[in-house]
């Protein structure tokens, strides 16, 4: 018997400065417009791997505003992908 626990959370965001006069319609800093993730883990329940848990996930977002000064100087950072791994084992 096992356990596999799947979750994914996709967003789609159009931001803009809405209070500062000298940046008002302009991207907020660090809010990617596209952003997505997916993540599995997966537990085994009895047998010699029990308590043993293993997972894995992808993060990707996208191209996004970076501000210097905080009000003027802008720039953009690029899109990236990450990978995470997890492995744990569970005591009772």
């Amino acid at each position: 018997y096992t356990d596999s626990q799947v979750t994914s959370n996709p967003a789609e965001r159009d931001t803009n400065a809405i209070n500062w006069p000298s940046v008002v319609g302009t991207p907020l800093a660090n809010a990617p417009r596209h952003r997505f993730n997916v993540w599995n883990r997966y537990s085994f329940s009895n047998g010699p791997l029990e308590g043993l848990y293993v997972g894995a996930g992808v993060i990707h977002s996208g191209d996004r505003v970076a501000q210097v000064d905080g009000r003027t100087l802008f720039f953009t950072l690029a899109e990236y992908t990450r990978v995470d791994t997890l492995i744990g084992y569970r005591t009772k």
